[in-house]
C-alpha cells in the first residue's frame, strides 16, 4: 500500500474561551500565562492573512490548513436557541470581534488564484486541526465520495488527539457505543448527551440514538493526565467529549462535560449529567494546577485540548491513501511538555496508524 503523508505546520495559534469563561479573561492574574497568549486580529484582513500562513498543502486542487482553536466555520444562527449545555457559546477577548473561516474564504481564494473555495472537512469550533478546502467540483465530489466510502467500510479516517485528565480505563479499546439526548427531569428544555452501552433497534430507527464505532489508544500517560488518540465514526452531539467523560477521563479544558467526573477520596466518580454540579466549570486537582502553573480559579482559561491530528483519504491516490497530518497548537504542546506526555506518544502513534486498513 502506497501512502502519501502531508505534514502541516503552524507557527502560531489563537485561543478563545467559551462563554462561561469570558468573565475571567480580563483578569490580571492570567495575563502572563501560556494559555492567555492570543493573536488578536484587529481586522478581517489580519485574520485572513493569519490563515494563509497556516496553509501548508495546495496541490491538485486540494488546499489544507491547520485550523486554530476557537475558529468556527460560520457565525451561529440568529434564531433563539434553547438554553442547554449542549450548545457552546463562545466569546473572544473583551472588545474583540469573532472571526469565522467563511469570512476569510474569499480573501484566501483570491490569494491562491481560485474563484471560490469550498470547505470539505473542518473540526468544530473548539477543536483545532486539519481543515480541507477545494476550488474544484470534481475534487469536491471525489473527496466526499472517498470519505463516504470509508464510513461505509467502517474505516475511521479522522484521528484526534486529546489531553485528558487521569488515565482512560482501559488504555485502548475498540467499541460500538450509542449516544442519546437525556431529558432533564427538572427542565424539559434541557437535554444532555449521554453514552449508552445498550439500545433498541427501534430507538435507532426513530433517530433517538446515534450509534458510533470508536477506538481509542493511550499514546502516553502519567499519573495526572494522558495523551490519547481517539478515532470516532462521527462527532454528533459532542460525542468525543461525552465519550471521554464517560471513560472518566474528561478532556483537559472541557468546561462543558468535564465536571461530569468528580473526584471523591481520590477516586474518579461519574455524576448525573443533568445535575448542576455536572454543568459547572471543571475543577482540577491541586497538583495538576501546579504542573500547569495555574492559580486557584484559573482553570477556566484552559483551552479545550482536542485536535484533529490526522485525516486519511483512503485510496484517494488510486492504490494509495492520502494522509494529512497537522501538528498540535503551541498551547497543546506546552501542556504535554509540562505534564511529560510527549516522550513516547510521538513514537507510538506511527504503530497505531498502521492498523488503519485492517
Amino acid at each position: 500500500m502506497i501512502r502519501s503523508i502531508v505534514k502541516l505546520t503552524s507557527k502560531t495559534h489563537r485561543k478563545f474561551m467559551c462563554g462561561c469563561c469570558s468573565n475571567f479573561v480580563g483578569s490580571n492574574k492570567i495575563i502572563h500565562h501560556e494559555y492567555s497568549k492570543v493573536n488578536p486580529w484587529n481586522s478581517l484582513k489580519e485574520f485572513s492573512d493569519f490563515l494563509m500562513k497556516n496553509i501548508i498543502y495546495n496541490k491538485d486542487d486540494i488546499v489544507v490548513l491547520n485550523k486554530p482553536y476557537g475558529v468556527g466555520l460560520s457565525p451561529p444562527s440568529t434564531t433563539p436557541q434553547r438554553k442547554t449545555n449542549t450548545v457552546i457559546t463562545n466569546t473572544a477577548h473583551s472588545g474583540q470581534r469573532d472571526y469565522y473561516l467563511n469570512m476569510a474564504l474569499p480573501h484566501i481564494a483570491e490569494k491562491l488564484g481560485y474563484e471560490t473555495l469550498t470547505v470539505l472537512k473542518i473540526p468544530e469550533r473548539y477543536t483545532s486541526g486539519v481543515t480541507v478546502l477545494s476550488p474544484c467540483d470534481k475534487v469536491i465530489d471525489k473527496v466526499r465520495k472517498c470519505m463516504k466510502k470509508a464510513s461505509g467500510r467502517h474505516q475511521l479516517f479522522a484521528h484526534y488527539w486529546a489531553v485528558v485528565i487521569g488515565n482512560p480505563q482501559p488504555n485502548s479499546a475498540v467499541l460500538k457505543m450509542g449516544i442519546t439526548l437525556k431529558k432533564n427531569p427538572n427542565n424539559n428544555k434541557d437535554k444532555q448527551p449521554v453514552v449508552l452501552k445498550e439500545w433498541s433497534k427501534n430507538s435507532v430507527k426513530c433517530q433517538e440514538v446515534k450509534v458510533f464505532r470508536v477506538e481509542h489508544h493511550t499514546l502516553c500517560q502519567q499519573h495526572l493526565a494522558s495523551l490519547v488518540e481517539i478515532r470516532p465514526s462521527g462527532t454528533k452531539w459532542h460525542f468525543l467529549r461525552v465519550y471521554l467523560a464517560h471513560m472518566q477521563s474528561p478532556i483537559l479544558g472541557d468546561n462543558l462535560y468535564g465536571s461530569r467526573v468528580q473526584t471523591i477520596m481520590g477516586v474518579p466518580v461519574t455524576i448525573n449529567p443533568c445535575s448542576d454540579a455536572a454543568k459547572s466549570p471543571k475543577k482540577l486537582p491541586d497538583n495538576l494546577k501546579a504542573s500547569l502553573s495555574l492559580q486557584p480559579g484559573q482553570e477556566v482559561i484552559i483551552p479545550t485540548h482536542l485536535h484533529l491530528r490526522r485525516l486519511i483519504l483512503p485510496h484517494y491516490l488510486g492504490h494509495g491513501d492520502l494522509i494529512l497530518e497537522a501538528p498540535v497548537p503551541s498551547s497543546f504542546q506546552w501542556t504535554c511538555e509540562c505534564l511529560g506526555l510527549y516522550q513516547s506518544g510521538l513514537g507510538e502513534e506511527r504503530t497505531f496508524i498502521e492498523n488503519f486498513n485492517r
